[in-house]
């Protein structure tokens, strides 16, 4: 995994969107010696998004048999911020997981 500066990463970006998808390096890129954001592969963007998504899957079900209650969307996003305040909250994500947890529920 290399570091490198805002301005460093503008001049070689072809280069490095090139290592990230061929190469499968993982690039970040930062400002005043702080990370701020990383180039990395699709497929390994999609590897953590699927990692993610059954996170998710997990906490639904978890509120479910823990309470035996219906929860509004709004529930689930209020646990997973308590959860993990740092990450953001892919809404598309959670629509899956709850129609998920919705048809398992009325297939029980």
């Amino acid at each position: 995994m290399q570091a490198i500066s805002v301005v460093e990463a503008k001049r070689r970006f072809s280069e490095l969107l090139r290592r990230a998808a061929y190469g499968k390096e993982t690039v970040i890129v930062g400002s005043r010696g702080r990370p701020e954001v990383a180039i990395i592969a699709v497929e390994e963007w999609e590897r953590l998004r699927a990692i993610e998504d059954a996170r998710d899957a997990r906490l639904v079900e978890q509120l479910i048999r823990e309470g035996g209650e219906m929860y509004t969307v709004a529930d689930v996003i209020r646990e997973r911020l308590r959860a993990h305040p740092e990450e953001a909250i892919d809404l598309p994500g959670f629509e899956s997981v709850v129609e998920e947890a919705i048809t398992t529920e009325r297939s029980a």
